[in-house]
This record gives structure tokens, C-alpha cells and sequence, in this order.
């Protein structure tokens, strides 16, 4: 399980404690192990659109799915709202929304459940709203080592707008931005639901496909979907089949394969840098950097298809003037251990390089 390194601040609580009190006749006071323990809320708000009749917790036990290992479980009402019961010590956990098949509606279509389930999640100390885009933000946040805060400037900049948006309950907003935020959440939903049921006809187990998922939620490229969802228009016949279609198109980005899974923990790298552009004239190399990782030195290249590397001292990498067979070239995030992340996941150029040669001098 992948533990959550957040800890706890803004939980509402409410200490209960029992004493006895009168004359020389009343009862004796309540000793310290009879005082009944503190108890604390967590409330919030979950939607794509808003989602009633779904599963809300603490997942203690890590296998993404609300049962009675991890205590009180709270269900939405029909405006997402939810309030779950639990006890003070809940920094390690993360909080937990579970869409039910068949259960739970998205308020976007009310007068039907959803047909397929899907997971969202975020740090107890982050739980305000739990959508698609503050879980994207929690898996940015995760596999780059950074505060869920800078995750947030960071995933806000992508998509154009405010972080107050990026947190926030954008179905209550009748903004341009706030629109095209609600149209962007509903197709990352739709790329969990087709990622998660790709994983499992795979032979990934369902745990793993949810977990999997949501944490490589970072991996999905932000700019270019929401290009995308920006062309769609809420209500208008077709934005259903179209969501969906890019829910298959985008599925491979957030599929869960065995090489993901490391026992009972699904390992979390920081995505393959993007765009790599193979420049066989000038004999360099060049790629989007990742999302938290803007220094060259962030990352290493590899000139024999990953078995060896070195740091990256300037972009773009010059391989020289030698011949390289498409895939040779290699980069990506270099572990960190002041960030706690491993090694990324390498991006392969995507064509050769040719030999260079220079043609003698005349006699």
C-alpha cells in the first residue's frame, strides 16, 4: 500500500468528555481510561458532476474500496455533500470517494446510476472537494515529491485557470472557465472508468486497477485533453459518446500493467517526459519536461537503450556524430532522494539517428 506522507490540518473537532460532578454524595469522577476519546469530522463536498449515493472513507487499509476495515462510512447526499466520523489520528489516510455501479448518480444525469464504478481520493488534510481534478492534483503531488500546494499551482497552470477553481466545487460556477473545468473532470472520469476496467481485462486485480489509476492520473497530458473538452458543450447530443470515446483514447495513458505493481504496492514514478523531438542534423535531442520537474539536472539520459546514465547538464542533449537505432536515446526523471521518488518511467526517441559524415577535403 502507498502510504500518504500529508499531514492532518483543518479537521473539524469535537472533544466529548464525561465527569460526574456534585456534593460529597455524587459519583465519583470518571478516570482517564473511562473518558470516552476524542472524536473528529471530516466533511466535504465529491462530484464530477455531483455524485449522491456514493461511498465516502477513510481508506485504512488501503484497497481503494469502502468496507467495514476502515471505520465510519458516510454517503453523499444529492448535492455530493458528505460528513464522515473518525478518529483524530487520520494524517496517513486518505480520504476516499467510491461510485458505485448501478448505485451512485452523477447529477450531471440524475435520473440514472452510473453504469461504471470509479475511485477518487485525497489527502485527509485536502478533502474540501474531492473531484477528478483535485485527485489529479493529489497524483501530481505524489509522483513528483512536492506539497499538494505547488501541485496545485502547477496542474491550475496547465489548465489555464485559477487554483481556486482547480480546488474548488466547479459545478457550482457559471464561468466559462468553471464550464469547461466541469466538461474537463467528466472526461478524466470517463478515462479512470475505461482505464480501470482495461486494467483488470488485463489480469490486473481490481484493487490494483483503482489504485493504479489514480496515481498515474499525473501521467495523463493535461494540456492536450482539455483541448479537447473545451470543444465539447454541456447538454449538447453527442458530448456522452464523444467523452466516452475519449475515454477509450486516453485509457493507455492511466493503464495499470503488472510491471506497475511491485507485491500489494502499486509503484509510483513520475511520468515520461513528452514530446521528444529527435533532430538528426544538429545530432540533439530534446522533450517536454515533466510536470514538477523543471531543472535539467532533474533529469538523465542514456545513450545504449537504459543501461547506463548520465545527469543532464544542457537541453537538448547533443548524442553526437554517431549512428543510433530508433529507441537507443533515453530519458527521464532521475531519482531523487530528497524528493523520495524513484527513477521516472524513460521516453524513447522516437526515430534513428544517422551517421554524420563530412566529406573530404579536396586534394
Amino acid at each position: 500500500m502507498v502510504r500518504n506522507p500529508y499531514k492532518l490540518a483543518g479537521v473539524s473537532l469535537v472533544s466529548t468528555m464525561l465527569v460526574a460532578c456534585g456534593g460529597a454524595d455524587s459519583a465519583p469522577k470518571l478516570s482517564q481510561s473511562q473518558t470516552q476519546p476524542k472524536s473528529s469530522n471530516i466533511s466535504g463536498i465529491a462530484l464530477d458532476g455531483y455524485l449522491h449515493k456514493a461511498k465516502v472513507c477513510l481508506d485504512k487499509n488501503g484497497n481503494a474500496m469502502c468496507d467495514s476495515a476502515d471505520g465510519d462510512i458516510a454517503t453523499t447526499d444529492a448535492k455530493g455533500q458528505f460528513q464522515l466520523d473518525v478518529d483524530d489520528d487520520v494524517a496517513q489516510y486518505k480520504v476516499l470517494v467510491e461510485a458505485v455501479a448501478g448505485i451512485t448518480v452523477d447529477m450531471d444525469t440524475p435520473n440514472q446510476a452510473i453504469e461504471s464504478g470509479f475511485t477518487l481520493e485525497v489527502p485527509s488534510n485536502n478533502s474540501d472537494v474531492v473531484s477528478p481534478v483535485t485527485s489529479l492534483i493529489a497524483s501530481v503531488s505524489k509522483s513528483s515529491g512536492i506539497s499538494f500546494d505547488d501541485a496545485t499551482e502547477l496542474v491550475a497552470n496547465d489548465l489555464g485557470i485559477d487554483k481556486s477553481l482547480a480546488l474548488g466545487d466547479y459545478s457550482a460556477s457559471n464561468s466559462v472557465k468553471g464550464r469547461e473545468v466541469h466538461m474537463f473532470a467528466r472526461g478524466v472520469t470517463r478515462v479512470l472508468q475505461e482505464a480501470q476496467k482495461a486494467s483488470v481485462d488485463a489480469g490486473v486485480d481490481q484493487v490494483n486497477a483503482r489504485k493504479g489509476a489514480i496515481y498515474k492520473l499525473a501521467d495523463l497530458d493535461l494540456v492536450e485533453f482539455k483541448a479537447k473538452t473545451d470543444r465539447l458543450s454541456h447538454g449538447a447530443s453527442g458530448t456522452d459518446s464523444a467523452l466516452q470515446q475519449l475515454g477509450k483514447e486516453y485509457r493507455e495513458q492511466l493503464k495499470v500493467s503488472q510491471e506497475d505493481i511491485d507485491g500489494s504496492e502499486i509503484v509510483v514514478k513520475p511520468p515520461a517526459p513528452k514530446h521528444g523531438k529527435v533532430n538528426d542534423a544538429s545530432d540533439t535531442f530534446n522533450w517536454q519536461f515533466v510536470r514538477g520537474f523543471n531543472q535539467n539536472t532533474d533529469y538523465e539520459y542514456s545513450l545504449d537503450s537504459g543501461s547506463t546514465w548520465s545527469t543532464v547538464i544542457r537541453k537538448p542533449i547533443v548524442v553526437g556524430k554517431q549512428a543510433f537505432d530508433k529507441g537507443s536515446i533515453q530519458v527521464r526523471v532521475a531519482a531523487s532522494s530528497a524528493r523520495n521518488t524513484p527513477a521516472g518511467k524513460p521516453l524513447l526517441s522516437s526515430k534513428a539517428f544517422t551517421l554524420t559524415t563530412v566529406p573530404a577535403a579536396p586534394a
